[in-house]
């Protein structure tokens, strides 16, 4: 775009505790190089927040990206009839029924998942997908038998690392930053000394964040699920081996065995790292040629927000199906077993 135009209006609604971790910022700042990007936050899945989204003279914006976050029905209903795509994150969308996803039917769907990209496929929505990759930094060894672990979730703690790691595992640094709703989980004395246990909850820099993570060779992932997996990606970037739950979007860059490890994070069996030095070296080169490849379909993501939005009328389909799944399922989340029998849910 030359300087004497004029950049058109476009509206980015973000989930706010992106604020914090700055995780869609990539994003948001290449749509900045070809929009007059104007940023709101929602604050609406914080249940006790009374900061209800007003977004003034939206009919000003020729674009709205809603990224992982739905704004209320009022919103929704003023973006009626508009140029809107939709990002959602598996990890936040993977349990979505008929009644979740006919709120985006007439939106565009960018997908950073295969998952999602494959399943509304089926049903007809308007959809691209694209993979994401981090800019790659110096190759980074490690140091031998050591491994990184930021504690975001209650259930994926050191104990799972233990049970991952084995007989493996002689030194162990935990990154406590917890996600909303989560509790750190305690580490004996006992263990801190065997394996050399050393601890954080913030660092100072951004520099001496992944300082500590290029002293370590093994980067345990710290979800079940993830939308894209920013710190996964950026480990692998600096040639960490990544220990994944077997789940999108981590088992959609990770081959087990080739590039890295993929487990069963909910009944953790200790791995076979005799080929960690070859793991370490591909996660790196996956690395490398993951980003060249996005730095070239990135540029569709242009053509995708300005093309006419190809309203869904084949939901049927999904509506029969999610009754369906009303009715009866059987479902593993996170480590936890759900059961739907007609509509009562069981957790296990």
């Amino acid at each position: 775009m030359s300087n004497n135009q004029t950049k058109q209006k476009l509206l980015w609604i973000d989930h706010s505790y992106h604020k914090k971790t700055s995780s869609s910022k990539f994003f948001s700042d290449y749509l900045s190089e070809f929009f007059d990007v104007t940023v709101f936050y929602d604050e609406s899945w914080q249940k006790k927040s009374s900061n209800n989204l007003k977004i003034d003279n939206i009919n000003q914006y020729s674009h709205v990206v809603l990224w992982q976050t739905l704004p209320d029905k009022k919103i929704l209903q003023e973006l009626k009839g508009k140029n809107v795509t939709f990002v959602p994150m598996y990890d936040a969308v993977q349990n979505w029924d008929y009644f979740k996803w006919v709120k985006v039917k007439d939106f565009k769907i960018l997908c950073f998942a295969k998952a999602i990209y494959d399943y509304l496929n089926k049903f007809n929505f308007d959809t691209h997908y694209l993979q994401y990759y981090t800019p790659p930094k110096d190759f980074s060894e490690g140091v031998k038998n050591s491994a990184f672990l930021w504690q975001r979730v209650t259930d994926i703690n050191f104990e799972t690392m233990k049970g991952l790691l084995g007989d493996y595992l002689e030194k162990a640094h935990i990154h406590r930053s917890i996600d909303p709703n989560h509790r750190e989980s305690e580490i004996s004395d006992f263990d801190k000394d065997k394996y050399n246990v050393t601890l954080s909850n913030w660092f100072e820099t951004r520099e001496d964040f992944e300082r500590v993570i290029r002293n370590n060779e093994i980067f345990i992932a710290p979800r079940y699920t993830e939308g894209i997996g920013l710190p996964v990606l950026e480990a692998m970037a600096m040639g960490k081996a990544i220990v994944a739950n077997n789940a999108p979007t981590m088992n959609e860059y990770i081959k087990h065995g080739v590039n890295g490890y993929l487990a069963d994070f909910s009944n953790p069996q200790s791995l076979d790292f005799s080929n960690i030095d070859e793991i370490k070296k591909n996660a790196y080169n996956s690395s490398v040629e993951g980003y060249k490849n996005w730095l070239e379909t990135r540029k569709k993501i242009i053509e995708f927000l300005n093309k006419k939005t190809e309203l869904n009328t084949k939901l049927f389909k999904m509506f029969l199906e999610s009754f369906a799944d009303s009715l009866f399922s059987f479902k593993k989340k996170n480590g936890k077993i759900f059961i739907k029998l007609f509509f009562i849910k069981i957790k296990l």
